[in-house]
């Protein structure tokens, strides 16, 4: 099934219970790649897409507990744990909070096999999603930021404490 077919058949289901537009959806959570490279047939697409979706935000909050309780086993988690302040982590913690919130809600879907639910779960989740892109952007440009800033604070320490006597 190609990408139009695919959407063809995502179309009849979004009139039917008023979801996001596939674009949208395809945008945020890459549905249609999913579905194609799985070879997943489309017979229960809402409950695969509650699925898909519910990993991303698994993904998302676990990227996140990272920075508020890194392992100390990663080097990169103890690194990145440290380059947030208080405040920082404590408005992570509330971002965490919401999402992981969402991803229980889609375990609980999952017990009720209702397509009603994981449609009302993806609409939930999609406008979400959209008010907190933009928190999330912030926090992986702070990281990439900082790991930035300390790869060049030390290459000036390593410049300036050289020897070349």
């Amino acid at each position: 099934m190609d990408r139009e077919e695919f959407k063809a058949v995502y179309q009849k289901k979004a009139e039917k219970h008023d979801l996001p537009e596939f674009d949208l959806l395809d945008d945020y959570f890459e549905v249609f790649d999913i579905f194609h490279s799985k070879n997943i047939p489309t017979t229960w697409m809402l409950r695969n897409i509650r699925r898909f979706i519910s990993d991303k935000v698994w993904n998302v909050v676990n990227f996140i507990h990272n920075f508020l309780i890194p392992s100390q086993q990663s080097l990169i988690s103890m690194e990145e744990a440290k380059m947030f302040s208080d405040a920082e982590k404590k408005e992570m913690a509330q971002l965490m909070k919401r999402l992981t919130i969402l991803a229980r809600k889609s375990s609980a879907i999952e017990l009720e096999c209702s397509a009603d639910k994981d449609a009302g779960y993806i609409k939930e989740v999609c406008d979400t999603w959209t008010k907190i892109k933009p928190e999330l952007q912030k926090i992986v440009d702070k990281n990439i930021e900082r790991w930035e800033t300390e790869k060049e604070e030390k290459e000036e320490k390593d410049e300036s404490s050289s020897y070349y006597g």
